[in-house]
């Protein structure tokens, strides 16, 4: 991934007039960032600037083909993917190629080359923004983020002044009254430990309750650790958070905050 997140894409096409047309034809379609090069050569030395994926005209300078350079890509970066523009309609150097592991073959003088360029690039685009993003929350899941999940704010705030004092260097502790809110702010947050009330319609009646949450929490983001903390006893509520959903069960009491920092402690040991 480009720049501030962009998707970065490299044309090698000798033909200034195409190469311009594509180059328009791309800048329709999305915040590309785009580099072009004249010469196959060109593209080889500047691959470590490490782009999305490459449009290589099939017949650049002095007889090199797109199957010769795309070679030589794809000895330096296997999974880069590249889709090759040519004039020539050889069924055999296609196959070839996509046998290589082109990405796309599309001949220039087809009506829909330029719906068949525009969909192969929004392909590898989109896998490359999802690529990106799971990498970055891979890494932010480092970071030590925790949501209470808690309508009794008194108690709720207690949690986080304690939370606070146990783990000053915590990123970020933050409250919500209902699950719903918490969980859309996961992929923003995206916290490495919840505290889950089990009892959530204090405020709002229709809330959903803690199990509910714990099984929509774990569908998105399983790799979160999550504690229910409840006031109530009932053994089929702690089998199911710690057998099925593999929570940390905490019984609401005199000792619930001190066994809450001490798994957290786990965690982030």
């Amino acid at each position: 991934m480009g720049k501030n997140g962009r998707v970065s894409i490299f044309i090698v096409e000798d033909n200034s007039l195409y190469t311009y047309f594509l180059n328009e034809t791309l800048k329709e379609e999305g915040d590309f960032n785009i580099t072009t090069f004249e010469t196959a050569q060109q593209c080889l030395d500047s691959l470590n600037e490490k782009p999305d994926l490459i449009v290589l005209d099939y017949y650049l300078e002095k007889g090199i083909t797109g199957m010769d350079t795309f070679k030589q890509i794809h000895a330096k970066n296997p999974k880069l993917p590249v889709i090759i523009l040519s004039s020539q309609d050889d069924v055999q150097i296609a196959a070839d190629l996509l046998e290589a592991g082109v990405y796309e073959y599309i001949e220039k003088k087809d009506k829909q080359v330029v719906d068949k360029l525009k969909k192969a690039i929004l392909e590898i685009s989109h896998k490359a923004h999802h690529e990106y993003f799971k990498d970055f929350w891979a890494k932010k899941i480092k970071t030590k983020n925790i949501f209470i999940v808690e309508d009794n704010a008194p108690y709720a705030k207690a949690l986080e002044l304690y939370l606070k004092a146990s783990f000053p260097d915590a990123t970020e502790i933050k409250i919500f009254p209902v699950a719903e809110v918490a969980i859309m702010e996961l992929d923003r947050k995206n916290p490495s430990v919840i505290v889950m009330d089990y009892f959530l319609d204090g405020r709002y009646y229709d809330a959903e309750t803690g199990i509910e949450a714990i099984k929509e929490i774990k569908a998105i983001k399983p790799e979160i650790k999550i504690i229910l903390l409840t006031s109530q006893g009932e053994i089929n509520v702690a089998l199911e958070a710690t057998n099925k959903y593999h929570c940390h069960y905490v019984k609401k009491d005199e000792h619930a905050f001190h066994k809450v920092e001490s798994f957290i402690r786990e965690v982030w040991a």
